[in-house]
């Protein structure tokens, strides 16, 4: 169906008529210079320029052309086939018995249906597959696809070939995408409990500091095996190499046994460390896939480790030294000054009152100085400002009085050091005031200050908490004494002392942390992978002016423990290097990244674990309920392999009507190029005419 319609009331079609005739009339009316033509040859030429000008004029009126085309098209069917490991184990049929019957019901359901197939496990992918090697199930995958897919589009039924088993995502059963379509199911797996070990799950925390306990829960469970006995092991691999370190003997109690325990270790050593958890095997057991569980915790040594060196005893020390040992990785020492000097692995340097008239300890900042210890100056009362102001060159303090102010914090909100969330920055402005110098106080240029005085409940421009960062050595001044209070009044107004925590680990964190000077720098993405993750990598190097570049050439070698090494060349991004080495299979690996800048060799090393997934070892009883639940709560069916010709006559034999799309083109008249041709040609038979009559 097709029809003109006019952007303006039906009247105006007069418009252009009346304007043709009218120009028409005027070249034509009484023209004496075709008096000797016929009067039909005269309203021929009245005519081309009657329509030419009307036409123009009709099409400035914003005329469009408006269609109608209807399309028929099939419902849809989709074939949904579950490709992960636990469909086939223990099936009797083989891959091709699937392959064969998804083929078929294909072809026979295409006569009524546009049928589209789709394979799905722990992602969605087009089309059949012929290998089941997904190592998770995930269904909300698949919903989330359906739901994307298909929004608008007449899907009549989703046929699932599952065993309904689901180890990542959301209960399908709770999905709105069941009211979208019928979820019919060809129901595969087996749903008999075998006599079989297995351990269900093994809870820990992939993330450990020195010192800390490592705790590992292990959930098992036993079928069928009432009266025999097993055993919990927990073995460290390194190298290859494996060592017992504590086991749990288990008497099965019951036919359907489940038992909980854990494995106390003492995170001693750094590094990703290696753990397998096994479950010793019993006669008769369905699969001893599931018995074994290989674990890496990634133990960090990052522990600070910081001096509180100090005048005299005062409160701030215990007050500073409580609130750093709250955030675990930290290890504080208080010492007195002219006691004994800096240890050898210090981080952090607290100076407390120092340098004072009584210990100038001019051999401390010899040795921050050569060693470049990052350091924090607290300014008080014994403070010898003379010295102080020799000491370092963050803070300057012009006194000619030895008296101080009461100075409360004013939070700088242009601060980018680092964060506090924003109940800590609301506390930190009621906090009591510290005991500040009086005098002028100016800070260099190069400082960046979080914390401002506010003296009289003004705001000054002076610091009360800076930082700096001089040639790569980090200091930071806190100019007045009393944080002791800070602690109490945290407690007493919000009932713990988060907030005074926060503050000064993250002082502590900003100023010991230490610049990376190295020109080649490379870091894998993660220090364990699981096995269906790609391995990532990313570089940068730097030339002398500490400028990024990636011009020369940049090679990785990853070697795993069989001494097997796989090279690979970095890809050039922006001004870094990256590098995506895939998939590779379970184990430890080290990498040694090379590439050679101005004649000079640059080499990085690591290392990284990848991580095998065994979820669908774990549970291999199919889950034909959740199939039944989610066919009922839509309206579908379950059938067995067996009865695939019987899910295909109940598809044909229902009654689906074709959908039916109406389409609507406009096209405005003005956009067809045949009329500005037509156009053309009347006026150029016009001129044509006027020009041979010697009209022009």
């Amino acid at each position: 169906m097709s029809n003109f319609s006019l952007q303006f009331p039906i009247w105006t079609i007069f418009i252009p008529v009346l304007t043709g005739l009218l120009f028409a009339a005027i070249l034509y009316y009484k023209d004496k210079r075709f008096e000797e033509k016929s009067r039909n040859f005269q309203l021929m030429l009245a005519a081309f320029r009657f329509l030419a000008v009307s036409v123009i004029v009709f099409l400035l009126l914003g005329p469009y052309f408006s269609s109608m085309k209807e399309e028929r098209s099939k419902p849809v069917v989709l074939l949904a086939q579950d490709v992960s490991e636990s469909v086939l184990f223990g099936s009797k049929n083989d891959s091709s018995v699937v392959i064969n019957a998804l083929k078929d019901l294909q072809k026979d359901l295409s006569k009524k249906y546009d049928v589209e197939l789709v394979h799905f496990g722990e992602s969605v992918a087009p089309d059949i597959s012929n290998a089941f090697n997904h190592k998770i199930t995930n269904y909300s995958n698949l919903l989330q696809y359906i739901d994307q897919q298909y929004q608008g589009r007449m899907l009549s039924s989703v046929i699932l070939f599952s065993d309904g088993i689901y180890n990542e995502g959301e209960n399908p059963v709770y999905a709105q995408t069941l009211k979208q379509a019928a979820f019919y199911s060809i129901a595969m797996g087996d749903t008999t409990k075998k006599s079989d070990v297995a351990l269900k799950n093994v809870l820990y925390n992939d993330l450990a500091f020195m010192g800390d306990k490592l705790n590992i829960q292990f959930n098992m469970t036993a079928y069928k095996l009432e009266g025999k006995q097993t055993e919990v092991t927990i073995l460290e691999i390194v190298d290859g190499k494996t060592k017992l370190l504590d086991k749990k003997p288990i008497n099965i109690k019951s036919d359907d046994f489940f038992f909980s325990d854990d494995f106390i270790l003492d995170a001693d050593k750094p590094g990703t460390r290696h753990f397998r958890i096994s479950a010793r095997s019993v006669p008769n057991e369905m699969t001893l896939a599931n018995n074994t569980k290989d674990i890496y915790i990634d133990v960090i040594d990052s522990r600070i480790h910081v001096v509180i060196l100090a005048n005299a005893p005062h409160p701030d020390l215990s007050a500073i030294k409580q609130s750093l040992e709250s955030l675990k990785n930290y290890k504080i020492s208080i010492k007195m000054a002219g006691s004994e000097g800096i240890p050898q692995n210090t981080d952090l340097v607290i100076l407390h009152n120092l340098p004072s008239v009584k210990n100038p300890v001019n051999d401390v900042f010899q040795t921050i100085t050569q060693k470049k210890i990052p350091h924090l100056f607290i300014v008080g009362q014994q403070t010898d400002l003379n010295t102080f102001n020799k000491s370092q060159d963050l803070i300057r303090i012009s006194s000619s009085l030895k008296s101080f102010n009461e100075s409360q914090a004013s939070l700088n909100k242009q601060f980018f050091g680092f964060e506090l969330d924003p109940e800590t920055a609301k506390s930190v402005e009621l906090f009591p005031p510290l005991l500040s110098p009086f005098g002028t106080i100016e800070a260099a240029p190069h400082a960046q200050t979080l914390l401002f005085q506010n003296i009289s409940k003004v705001r000054t421009s002076y610091p009360l908490l800076s930082f700096g960062d001089q040639n790569g050595l980090k200091n930071g001044v806190l100019m007045g004494e009393g944080i002791w209070k800070w602690r109490l009044f945290d407690f007493a107004q919000n009932g713990q002392q988060n907030s005074i925590h926060q503050i000064i680990g993250k002082t502590a964190q900003l100023i010991a942390t230490k610049a990376d000077t190295r020109k080649w720098r490379v870091e894998s993405f993660k220090t364990v992978y699981n096995e269906n993750e790609h391995i990532r990598f990313r570089a940068n190097l730097y030339n002398d002016n500490n400028e990024p570049v990636n011009s020369p050439d940049a090679f990785m070698y990853i070697k795993n423990v069989k001494g097997e090494v796989f090279e690979f060349v970095f890809s050039r991004s922006e001004n870094a290097y990256s590098l995506d080495a895939s998939f590779l299979p379970p184990g430890e690996y080290t990498y040694r990244a090379t590439v050679q800048l101005g004649g000079k060799d640059h080499t990085d090393s690591g290392k990284f674990a990848v991580k095998e997934i065994q979820l669908e070892t774990f549970d291999l009883v199919a889950r034909h309920d959740l199939l039944r639940q989610m066919a009922a709560l839509s309206g579908g069916n379950v059938f067995s392999l067996k009865q695939v010709e019987s899910l295909k006559s109940q598809l044909l034999d229902a009654e689906v009507k074709p959908v039916v799309y109406a389409q609507r083109k406009t096209s405005p008249l003005i956009n067809f190029k045949w009329l500005f041709f037509l156009i053309l040609i009347w006026l150029s038979i016009e001129w044509f005419l006027r020009r041979y009559f010697g009209s022009y």
